[in-house]
């Protein structure tokens, strides 16, 4: 292999390395299958701008479309965390294994106490201060008790 040659191949690597890190960062949350369907509430790009009521404890799972090679990344703008709670931090899964392809971002929270909060998401490149964000996703959200007559009869 000619010193040529082998300085191509370092780029590549590097970028690799740099991906393997910034996975490896992400805190994970329990695995989404050990929590029972009934208890899961599913949100994704057509719900954006409506609103949603969640029993206490229900786990809302919002699943938007990202791209984080292009250095955009869904994030959380405002939410009042005593009403609806993030679990974990925002994982990635790619659509296919090809280098720079688009995927899912997921979200995770916990409707942690009764009130009223609205979800704001952004998605946004961390370093650009002063650039509105690519999109936008917003959910009024509403959290009520859970009452004990809603329980399944046996």
């Amino acid at each position: 292999m000619t010193r040529s040659s082998f300085a191509m191949l370092i780029p590549p690597a590097g970028l690799l390395l740099l991906c393997g890190f910034a996975q490896a960062k992400h805190k994970h949350i329990p695995a989404l299958s050990s929590i029972p369907a009934a208890r899961q509430t599913a949100a994704g790009e057509n719900d954006n701008n409506s609103s949603l009521t969640l029993p206490t404890n229900q786990v809302l799972v919002v699943a938007l479309p990202a791209n984080p090679t292009t250095g955009y990344q869904w994030e959380v703008k405002t939410v009042d965390s005593g009403v609806l709670k993030q679990l974990g931090d925002v994982t990635y899964q790619p659509d296919s294994n090809l280098v720079g392809s688009g995927g899912t971002s997921t979200l995770v929270f916990l409707a942690a106490g009764k009130g009223k909060t609205e979800l704001n998401l952004i998605y946004a490149r961390s370093w650009e201060k002063n650039t509105p964000p690519a999109k936008t996703f917003t959910l009024q959200i509403e959290v009520k008790e859970k009452k004990t007559d809603d329980a399944p009869k046996p």
